[in-house]
């Protein structure tokens, strides 16, 4: 599925995740065969890639505003002293948001990794910045939405599962220092774990709290860049 550019809206949300600290908006229009460092080098010096090291690995979220600037609640969050101004070009107006390692022709479609958009085609000037809110600001945003039940039902899974799995280590080691009963105790313990976890989130309720959660989060971008146009395509100048 690909994010379409509308005028009548502000920005476009995208979401890529990187295995390799890095990620970049780029132009689809002449991809690498495959993932290569120069390739991507290629495409950074030809205007069609903005890379942007992003210091670990895991999800990012970007929010791209064409023509636009990012409204106050937005403007307020962005780091000035970690910006990067770039001449982005996309001849066709098709690009995409992702892990660097997504930057080419024989990437398979897996939008947890890359998420693909259509602006309109042309050269912009592009500033990107990482977002400095803390973290609690969502959670703020969680608990007035869902309210505090709610919030606390939506992190139930998750916390459940980090507490097994403390659990579940313990057992082992103990296990291997006393008796191997301790190892079946941390079978039923997975076990357990899963199964409660797949009983909670499969129903009705839990499925309405995450979609509302995912709704909420998408409002917190990691990263902003605007996008403004210097030429359109097929434009001299």
């Amino acid at each position: 599925m690909q994010a379409l550019y509308n005028p009548a809206l502000d920005r476009l949300v995208l979401a890529g995740s990187t295995d390799e600290a890095e990620v970049a908006l780029f132009s689809r229009d002449e991809l690498p065969a495959d993932a290569s460092p120069a390739g991507l080098d290629r495409m950074a010096e030809d205007g069609s890639a903005l890379r942007l090291p992003a210091g670990a690995d895991g999800g990012y979220l970007l929010h791209l505003y064409v023509d636009e600037e990012p409204p106050p609640e937005i403007a307020a969050w962005l780091d000035a002293d970690d910006s990067l101004e770039y001449e982005f070009a996309t001849d066709t107006g098709a690009i995409a948001f992702g892990g660097v390692e997504s930057a080419h022709d024989g990437f398979r479609a897996d939008e947890s990794i890359r998420t693909d958009a259509e602006i309109p085609a042309g050269r912009y000037k592009a500033v990107a910045f990482h977002t400095s809110y803390p973290d609690e600001r969502i959670e703020e945003a969680l608990v007035l939405k869902l309210g505090e039940s709610g919030a606390n039902k939506v992190h139930r899974p998750a916390r459940v599962l980090v507490a097994a799995a403390l659990l579940f280590v313990t057992l082992v080691i103990m296990g291997f220092a006393d008796s191997a009963w301790y190892f079946a105790a941390a079978a039923a313990v997975a076990a357990a774990a899963a199964i409660w976890t797949r009983t909670m989130t499969d129903t009705a309720e839990f499925r309405r709290l995450k979609a509302e959660k995912d709704a909420i989060e998408r409002e917190f971008p990691s990263i902003v860049i605007t996008l403004e146009r210097i030429t359109s395509a097929g434009a001299t100048g």
